[in-house]
């Protein structure tokens, strides 16, 4: 899914992790995530990214799929 088809589906999690620099594509299902970085990107930055996002969706409620 691309920022703008997460945000207009209403996904903030989508919307959150593909803000994240280096991201180039995520993956949300019901029992996992999968990000893809872009090649020059470094994970380490993307993972403390990654998973400040999900506490944050978390928190406000927002990781449960229909």
């Amino acid at each position: 899914r691309s920022a703008e088809a997460a945000s207009e589906a209403g996904d903030t999690l989508g919307q959150a992790l593909l803000a994240i620099e280096g991201v180039s594509s995520v993956l949300i299902a019901e029992e996992f995530l999968t990000v893809v970085r872009k090649p020059s990107a470094k994970w380490p930055a993307i993972r403390r990214g990654v998973t400040a996002a999900i506490a944050d969706a978390h928190a406000a409620g927002t990781t449960e799929r229909a």
